[in-house]
């Protein structure tokens, strides 16, 4: 009585939300909490009225104030859920703004392959500015008649360490080349030492010259390509795939492009084994550990791809276990594997904790079959 007089009368939320707390320091019932609920709702307090209403599906089964509250949990549920979705949509439309004051590259349709990976603004550079001269000359061709020779011969090194990407980017940069017309097609032809070294004379030179004529007119990427360089070994067969790959990078620039990637320093000793490669390849880039907040990026992503979702108290909690993670500052660190092994853990983590409520018959919402809460996140980081 006292609170529908308090609320007939039109009293803020505060003198009304106090009332019914005081209420049910006396008299706890399910019909309070209700009330209560129903008015954090009506003044979007979202996270408290999902808790209370979570504590009368927990202690209260039966009656028509339980249907009434699933179905406040639900709306609830929706609105909190499309409310923090916005406030990740202003903050991704903020950074993309920050970004592009900061020198954030924006890649044509062309070049869109790469726009999925997080980070890697040097390798968005130079990409971008290969097509912007490949464009450059077009126009020369159509305007003066000057045929460019630009679309010949461009290799790549890529050096990093294991998680940064480097296979999934240079599957990327076959498409991209192909878009741009450095290559006749869309075409990624994978190798590294043991598809090329043979045990015996001879066998070294076929393996190495056969995977080049798979690749004609696409990509050859050879991943680890370092240990084709043994130097505690002179007579080491590597050396032979070594020299026919940089003929064959020279002999056939019109029609093949070559990827090579692996660790940074092991790749210095490999340039430096012969010095016809480091004429031969015209870009070299290095792939740097992932931050924290690219790593929560990823993280994101991988949510977004497997429709599942994390909220803002889950990300503090991811970030610091981030931060507290052993390996993180070790040569090693898995970068972005990390990030999808830890991914794996936190839904399993999640698969437990909901088991468990459906074992105790609660009825749960969609989105809280696709979330990852900061329980499941703590088991982890405490296992």
């Amino acid at each position: 009585m006292y609170y529908k007089i308090l609320k007939e009368s039109g009293s803020s939320f505060s003198t009304l939300k106090r009332a019914l707390e005081n209420i049910l320091e006396i008299e706890i019932s399910p019909e309070v909490y209700y009330e209560l609920g129903n008015l954090l709702y009506y003044n979007r307090q979202y996270d408290e009225c999902l808790d209370v209403c979570s504590k009368i599906l927990k202690f209260y089964r039966r009656g028509e104030i339980i249907q009434k509250t699933r179905q406040l949990y639900a709306k609830a549920k929706k609105y909190k859920l499309e409310e923090e979705e916005k406030k990740r949509k202003d903050l991704r439309e903020r950074k993309e703004k920050e970004g592009l004051a900061e020198g954030m590259v924006i890649l044509p349709r062309e070049l869109w392959p790469l726009k999925r990976f997080v980070g890697m603004e040097d390798l968005k550079r130079q990409v971008l500015y290969i097509y912007q001269r490949i464009k450059l000359e077009e126009e020369r061709k159509k305007i003066i008649g000057i045929n460019s020779t630009l679309k010949e011969g461009h290799h790549f090194v890529i050096t990093g360490n294991p998680g940064t990407g480097k296979t999934s980017v240079a599957k990327a940069l076959a498409e991209v080349f192909a878009n741009m017309g450095l290559t006749k097609e869309n075409k990624l032809v994978v190798a590294e030492r043991k598809n090329l070294v043979g045990q015996y004379i001879g066998l070294t030179e076929k393996n190495t010259r056969e995977k080049i004529e798979e690749a004609i007119g696409g990509v050859l990427f050879i991943d680890e390509a370092c240990n084709l360089y043994r130097e505690e070994s002179p007579r080491d067969f590597g050396k032979e795939a070594i020299d026919v790959l940089i003929k064959e990078m020279e002999d056939r620039r019109n029609s093949l492009m070559v990827i090579m990637a692996g660790y940074k320093t092991e790749m210095e000793f490999l340039l430096n084994s012969n010095h016809g490669f480091r004429s031969r390849i015209n870009t070299i880039i290095n792939f740097p550990d992932y931050d924290n907040e690219e790593l929560l990026e990823i993280f994101k992503k991988m949510c977004k791809d497997f429709d599942m979702i994390i909220d803002d108290k889950g990300l503090e909690a991811l970030e610091k276990h981030l931060e507290n993670l052993p390996s993180r500052n070790k040569k090693g660190f898995g970068n972005g594997r990390e990030i999808r092994n830890i991914f794996e853990k936190f839904v399993e983590a999640q698969n437990n904790r909901i088991g468990k409520m459906l074992e105790d018959n609660m009825e749960l919402p969609k989105e809280e079959l696709m979330k990852i809460t900061v329980e499941d996140i703590l088991a982890i980081a405490s296992s």
